[in-house]
Protein backbone atom coordinates (compact mmCIF):
# COMPACT_ATOMS: atom_id res chain seq x y z
CA UNK A 1 0.00 0.00 0.00
CA UNK A 2 1.33 3.38 -1.05
CA UNK A 3 2.17 5.41 1.49
CA UNK A 4 0.47 8.38 1.14
CA UNK A 5 -2.48 6.45 0.82
CA UNK A 6 -2.08 4.78 4.37
CA UNK A 7 -1.41 9.17 5.10
CA UNK A 8 -5.02 9.72 3.59
CA UNK A 9 -6.65 7.32 5.49
CA UNK A 10 -6.08 8.06 8.77
CA UNK A 11 -6.79 12.23 7.59
CA UNK A 12 -9.96 11.16 6.60
CA UNK A 13 -10.93 8.63 9.47
CA UNK A 14 -9.78 11.44 11.75
CA UNK A 15 -12.48 13.96 9.92
CA UNK A 16 -14.85 11.64 9.72
CA UNK A 17 -14.48 10.75 13.39
CA UNK A 18 -14.47 14.84 14.87
CA UNK A 19 -17.19 15.61 12.21
CA UNK A 20 -19.36 12.84 13.92
CA UNK A 21 -18.48 13.77 17.10
CA UNK A 22 -19.58 16.91 16.31
CA UNK A 23 -22.97 15.87 15.43
CA UNK A 24 -23.43 13.83 17.99
CA UNK A 25 -22.69 16.76 20.63
CA UNK A 26 -24.79 18.65 18.84
CA UNK A 27 -27.60 15.97 18.82
CA UNK A 28 -26.93 14.76 22.67
CA UNK A 29 -24.76 17.12 24.88
CA UNK A 30 -26.02 20.43 23.89
CA UNK A 31 -27.59 22.31 20.95
CA UNK A 32 -25.18 22.44 18.14
CA UNK A 33 -23.90 26.35 18.08
CA UNK A 34 -22.09 28.06 15.00
CA UNK A 35 -20.48 30.44 16.91
CA UNK A 36 -18.86 29.44 20.10
CA UNK A 37 -18.03 33.68 20.58
CA UNK A 38 -21.55 34.14 20.82
CA UNK A 39 -21.23 37.13 18.94
CA UNK A 40 -25.22 38.32 18.61
CA UNK A 41 -24.41 40.66 16.09
CA UNK A 42 -27.54 42.60 14.48
CA UNK A 43 -30.13 39.18 13.71
CA UNK A 44 -33.42 39.56 12.89
CA UNK A 45 -35.99 36.92 14.12
CA UNK A 46 -37.77 35.09 11.01
CA UNK A 47 -38.12 35.11 7.73
CA UNK A 48 -37.97 38.16 5.16
CA UNK A 49 -38.24 39.55 1.89
CA UNK A 50 -36.08 42.48 0.51
CA UNK A 51 -35.04 43.82 -2.61
CA UNK A 52 -32.72 41.88 -4.61
CA UNK A 53 -30.24 45.08 -5.73
CA UNK A 54 -29.22 45.14 -1.68
CA UNK A 55 -28.47 41.24 -2.32
CA UNK A 56 -25.05 39.78 -4.26
CA UNK A 57 -23.78 36.96 -2.01
CA UNK A 58 -25.47 34.45 -0.26
CA UNK A 59 -24.81 32.96 3.68
CA UNK A 60 -26.54 29.82 4.59
CA UNK A 61 -25.64 27.93 8.56
CA UNK A 62 -28.39 25.49 8.95
CA UNK A 63 -28.38 22.19 11.18
CA UNK A 64 -30.85 19.66 10.67
CA UNK A 65 -34.05 19.50 8.20
CA UNK A 66 -33.54 20.96 4.49
CA UNK A 67 -32.08 23.70 2.88
CA UNK A 68 -33.90 24.72 -0.84
CA UNK A 69 -32.41 27.93 -2.94
CA UNK A 70 -35.16 28.13 -6.24
CA UNK A 71 -35.87 30.69 -8.30
CA UNK A 72 -38.97 32.52 -8.71
CA UNK A 73 -40.26 34.94 -12.40
CA UNK A 74 -37.83 37.64 -12.88
CA UNK A 75 -40.59 40.18 -12.61
CA UNK A 76 -40.32 39.54 -8.53
CA UNK A 77 -38.44 42.29 -6.57
CA UNK A 78 -37.49 41.00 -3.66
CA UNK A 79 -35.37 38.13 -2.41
CA UNK A 80 -37.58 35.68 -0.07
CA UNK A 81 -36.35 33.43 2.40
CA UNK A 82 -38.76 31.53 5.50
CA UNK A 83 -38.52 28.57 7.46
CA UNK A 84 -41.10 25.96 8.38
CA UNK A 85 -40.81 23.59 11.51
CA UNK A 86 -39.18 26.19 13.65
CA UNK A 87 -40.18 26.73 17.19
CA UNK A 88 -40.55 29.35 20.09
CA UNK A 89 -36.98 28.67 21.35
CA UNK A 90 -35.55 27.85 17.59
CA UNK A 91 -36.19 30.14 15.41
CA UNK A 92 -34.15 31.13 12.11
CA UNK A 93 -32.50 34.47 12.07
CA UNK A 94 -30.78 36.85 9.12
CA UNK A 95 -28.46 39.64 9.16
CA UNK A 96 -27.37 42.00 5.56
CA UNK A 97 -24.03 42.61 6.08
CA UNK A 98 -22.73 45.05 3.62
CA UNK A 99 -24.17 43.02 0.44
CA UNK A 100 -24.18 39.69 2.09
CA UNK A 101 -27.40 38.23 3.14
CA UNK A 102 -26.42 35.82 6.29
CA UNK A 103 -29.37 33.22 7.15
CA UNK A 104 -28.93 31.17 9.86
CA UNK A 105 -30.79 28.00 11.56
CA UNK A 106 -31.27 29.97 15.13
CA UNK A 107 -29.51 32.46 16.86
CA UNK A 108 -25.61 31.83 17.59
CA UNK A 109 -25.22 31.43 21.06
CA UNK A 110 -22.67 29.68 24.08
CA UNK A 111 -25.21 27.25 25.14
CA UNK A 112 -23.44 24.43 28.02
CA UNK A 113 -25.71 21.98 29.59
CA UNK A 114 -26.31 18.54 29.32
CA UNK A 115 -29.24 16.25 28.30
CA UNK A 116 -31.12 15.20 25.57
CA UNK A 117 -30.97 18.83 23.28
CA UNK A 118 -32.57 18.00 19.99
CA UNK A 119 -32.57 20.16 17.00
CA UNK A 120 -35.74 20.07 15.34
CA UNK A 121 -35.76 19.60 11.30
CA UNK A 122 -36.32 22.60 10.15
CA UNK A 123 -37.17 23.32 6.38
CA UNK A 124 -35.18 26.57 4.54
CA UNK A 125 -36.61 27.71 1.20
CA UNK A 126 -35.05 30.85 -0.43
CA UNK A 127 -36.66 32.11 -3.64
CA UNK A 128 -34.73 34.31 -5.66
CA UNK A 129 -35.96 36.50 -9.16
CA UNK A 130 -34.93 33.97 -12.17
CA UNK A 131 -32.77 37.07 -14.02
CA UNK A 132 -31.13 37.99 -10.56
CA UNK A 133 -27.68 36.35 -10.52
CA UNK A 134 -25.55 36.37 -7.20
CA UNK A 135 -22.05 36.38 -7.47
CA UNK A 136 -21.89 33.71 -4.56
CA UNK A 137 -23.51 31.17 -2.77
CA UNK A 138 -21.92 29.63 0.37
CA UNK A 139 -24.09 26.82 2.35
CA UNK A 140 -22.42 25.10 5.66
CA UNK A 141 -24.99 22.45 7.06
CA UNK A 142 -24.57 19.64 9.53
CA UNK A 143 -27.15 17.18 8.53
CA UNK A 144 -29.62 18.75 6.43
CA UNK A 145 -30.87 18.27 2.17
CA UNK A 146 -29.05 21.12 0.41
CA UNK A 147 -31.04 21.73 -2.83
CA UNK A 148 -29.72 24.97 -5.15
CA UNK A 149 -31.59 25.64 -8.57
CA UNK A 150 -30.11 28.38 -10.27
CA UNK A 151 -30.27 29.90 -13.63
CA UNK A 152 -26.67 31.51 -13.72
CA UNK A 153 -24.45 32.01 -10.65
CA UNK A 154 -21.09 32.81 -9.43
CA UNK A 155 -19.15 30.72 -7.10
CA UNK A 156 -20.63 27.77 -5.23
CA UNK A 157 -19.58 26.72 -1.62
CA UNK A 158 -21.36 23.77 0.31
CA UNK A 159 -20.07 21.91 3.17
CA UNK A 160 -22.46 19.69 4.41
CA UNK A 161 -21.52 16.46 6.77
CA UNK A 162 -24.53 13.57 6.22
CA UNK A 163 -27.01 15.19 4.30
CA UNK A 164 -27.29 14.98 0.34
CA UNK A 165 -26.32 17.92 -1.96
CA UNK A 166 -27.74 18.52 -5.05
CA UNK A 167 -26.60 21.80 -6.84
CA UNK A 168 -28.40 22.45 -10.52
CA UNK A 169 -27.31 25.41 -12.49
CA UNK A 170 -26.98 26.40 -16.07
CA UNK A 171 -23.59 28.39 -15.86
CA UNK A 172 -21.58 28.68 -12.96
CA UNK A 173 -18.28 29.89 -11.90
CA UNK A 174 -16.29 27.61 -9.21
CA UNK A 175 -17.68 24.88 -7.47
CA UNK A 176 -16.87 23.25 -4.28
CA UNK A 177 -18.64 20.51 -2.19
CA UNK A 178 -17.52 19.00 0.69
CA UNK A 179 -19.13 16.14 2.69
CA UNK A 180 -18.75 13.29 4.90
CA UNK A 181 -21.18 10.72 3.68
CA UNK A 182 -24.03 12.41 2.14
CA UNK A 183 -24.22 11.80 -1.13
CA UNK A 184 -23.28 14.55 -4.34
CA UNK A 185 -25.25 15.54 -7.11
CA UNK A 186 -24.48 18.16 -9.30
CA UNK A 187 -26.68 19.04 -12.84
CA UNK A 188 -25.21 21.96 -15.16
CA UNK A 189 -22.23 23.65 -16.29
CA UNK A 190 -19.32 25.54 -14.17
CA UNK A 191 -16.35 26.64 -14.53
CA UNK A 192 -14.22 24.60 -12.29
CA UNK A 193 -15.67 21.69 -9.96
CA UNK A 194 -14.26 20.31 -7.14
CA UNK A 195 -15.74 17.74 -4.05
CA UNK A 196 -14.94 16.32 -1.37
CA UNK A 197 -16.25 13.40 0.13
CA UNK A 198 -14.86 10.38 2.62
CA UNK A 199 -17.95 7.96 1.68
CA UNK A 200 -20.08 9.50 -0.30
CA UNK A 201 -20.56 8.84 -4.30
CA UNK A 202 -20.31 11.94 -6.28
CA UNK A 203 -22.66 12.09 -9.43
CA UNK A 204 -21.98 15.00 -12.34
CA UNK A 205 -24.16 15.35 -15.12
CA UNK A 206 -22.37 18.23 -17.03
CA UNK A 207 -24.60 19.40 -19.69
CA UNK A 208 -22.24 22.36 -21.13
CA UNK A 209 -18.48 23.25 -20.82
CA UNK A 210 -16.27 22.90 -17.81
CA UNK A 211 -12.44 23.44 -17.00
CA UNK A 212 -11.95 20.73 -14.61
CA UNK A 213 -13.51 18.59 -12.46
CA UNK A 214 -11.48 17.14 -9.57
CA UNK A 215 -12.63 14.78 -6.94
CA UNK A 216 -10.73 13.47 -3.82
CA UNK A 217 -12.41 10.86 -1.03
CA UNK A 218 -11.93 7.66 0.40
CA UNK A 219 -14.54 4.85 -0.70
CA UNK A 220 -16.73 7.03 -2.88
CA UNK A 221 -16.72 6.60 -6.67
CA UNK A 222 -16.75 9.63 -8.87
CA UNK A 223 -19.33 9.28 -11.83
CA UNK A 224 -19.28 11.30 -14.70
CA UNK A 225 -21.80 11.67 -17.51
CA UNK A 226 -21.09 13.90 -20.87
CA UNK A 227 -21.78 14.16 -24.31
CA UNK A 228 -20.35 12.39 -26.58
CA UNK A 229 -18.69 15.56 -27.93
CA UNK A 230 -17.33 16.66 -24.75
CA UNK A 231 -13.16 15.46 -24.81
CA UNK A 232 -11.55 14.94 -21.45
CA UNK A 233 -8.83 13.22 -19.88
CA UNK A 234 -9.08 11.41 -16.56
CA UNK A 235 -6.47 10.24 -14.35
CA UNK A 236 -7.17 8.51 -11.22
CA UNK A 237 -4.48 8.41 -7.92
CA UNK A 238 -6.20 5.35 -5.92
CA UNK A 239 -5.18 2.08 -4.19
CA UNK A 240 -7.34 -0.25 -5.48
CA UNK A 241 -9.85 2.23 -7.83
CA UNK A 242 -10.20 2.26 -11.65
CA UNK A 243 -11.23 4.13 -14.44
CA UNK A 244 -14.24 2.51 -16.52
CA UNK A 245 -15.52 4.51 -19.85
CA UNK A 246 -18.18 4.13 -21.96
CA UNK A 247 -15.58 5.92 -24.62
CA UNK A 248 -12.50 4.88 -26.51
CA UNK A 249 -9.94 6.30 -24.66
CA UNK A 250 -6.23 6.16 -25.25
CA UNK A 251 -3.91 5.89 -22.00
CA UNK A 252 -0.38 7.17 -21.94
CA UNK A 253 0.78 7.84 -18.58
CA UNK A 254 -2.03 6.67 -16.39
CA UNK A 255 -4.15 9.17 -18.27
CA UNK A 256 -7.17 8.04 -20.57
CA UNK A 257 -7.71 10.47 -22.97
CA UNK A 258 -10.68 11.25 -25.39
CA UNK A 259 -11.45 13.54 -28.34
CA UNK A 260 -9.47 16.87 -27.65
CA UNK A 261 -8.74 16.37 -24.02
CA UNK A 262 -10.29 19.23 -22.91
CA UNK A 263 -12.06 18.62 -19.51
CA UNK A 264 -9.71 17.82 -16.89
CA UNK A 265 -10.79 14.82 -14.76
CA UNK A 266 -9.13 13.51 -11.34
CA UNK A 267 -9.51 11.86 -8.84
CA UNK A 268 -7.48 11.03 -5.48
CA UNK A 269 -9.04 7.82 -3.85
CA UNK A 270 -7.75 4.68 -2.13
CA UNK A 271 -10.96 2.47 -3.27
CA UNK A 272 -13.37 4.92 -4.90
CA UNK A 273 -13.33 4.37 -9.39
CA UNK A 274 -13.86 7.12 -11.79
CA UNK A 275 -16.70 6.07 -14.24
CA UNK A 276 -17.52 8.32 -17.43
CA UNK A 277 -20.76 7.37 -19.28
CA UNK A 278 -22.09 9.23 -22.08
CA UNK A 279 -24.74 11.51 -21.35
CA UNK A 280 -28.10 10.60 -23.67
CA UNK A 281 -30.39 13.02 -21.87
CA UNK A 282 -31.13 16.80 -22.72
CA UNK A 283 -30.74 19.37 -19.64
CA UNK A 284 -34.35 19.71 -20.25
CA UNK A 285 -35.68 16.01 -19.53
CA UNK A 286 -33.36 16.35 -16.57
CA UNK A 287 -34.21 19.89 -15.25
CA UNK A 288 -36.68 19.96 -12.58
CA UNK A 289 -38.77 22.62 -14.01
CA UNK A 290 -39.97 25.73 -12.39
CA UNK A 291 -42.90 27.16 -14.62
CA UNK A 292 -43.59 30.87 -14.88
CA UNK A 293 -46.95 32.96 -14.91
CA UNK A 294 -47.72 31.50 -18.32
CA UNK A 295 -49.11 33.00 -21.77
CA UNK A 296 -52.68 32.78 -22.75
CA UNK A 297 -52.19 31.60 -26.97
CA UNK A 298 -55.14 31.31 -29.50
CA UNK A 299 -54.24 27.88 -30.94
CA UNK A 300 -53.56 27.85 -35.06
CA UNK A 301 -56.28 26.77 -36.67
CA UNK A 302 -58.71 26.73 -33.86
CA UNK A 303 -60.80 28.75 -31.58
CA UNK A 304 -59.89 27.45 -28.38
CA UNK A 305 -56.91 29.24 -26.41
CA UNK A 306 -54.35 27.45 -24.33
CA UNK A 307 -52.37 28.47 -21.45
CA UNK A 308 -48.23 28.55 -22.61
CA UNK A 309 -46.18 27.89 -20.07
CA UNK A 310 -42.09 28.16 -20.20
CA UNK A 311 -39.79 26.80 -17.85
CA UNK A 312 -37.43 29.60 -16.03
CA UNK A 313 -34.55 26.96 -16.02
CA UNK A 314 -34.22 25.54 -19.57
CA UNK A 315 -36.58 26.97 -21.65
CA UNK A 316 -38.79 24.15 -22.18
CA UNK A 317 -42.48 24.82 -22.72
CA UNK A 318 -45.71 22.96 -21.97
CA UNK A 319 -49.48 23.98 -23.06
CA UNK A 320 -52.30 23.40 -20.81
CA UNK A 321 -55.80 23.62 -22.19
CA UNK A 322 -58.45 26.68 -21.33
CA UNK A 323 -61.88 25.57 -19.98
CA UNK A 324 -64.10 26.61 -21.79
CA UNK A 325 -67.63 27.95 -20.52
CA UNK A 326 -70.89 27.28 -22.39
CA UNK A 327 -72.88 29.91 -23.56
CA UNK A 328 -76.02 30.25 -21.99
Amino acid sequence: MKASAITRIVIYSLVALILCGILAAGMGLGRFVFDLAGDNGNYITGGSSLPKEEIEHLQIEWVSGSVDVTIVPAHEANITFSETGGTENCSMVYEVKGHTLIIRYEKPRVQIGFGNWSTPDKALTVEIPAEWNLQSIDISSVSADVNILQINSGDVDVENVSGSTEVRVLEAGDVDIETVSGRVTFIGACKKLNMNSVSGDCDVFLDGTAQEISYEGVSGDLKVSVFKEQGFTAKLDSVSGNIYSDFSTTVSGGAHSYGDGSLRITADTVSGDIQITESRIEFTDRCSHVWDEGDLRSVPGDTRQEMVYTCLICGSTKSEPVNETKEE
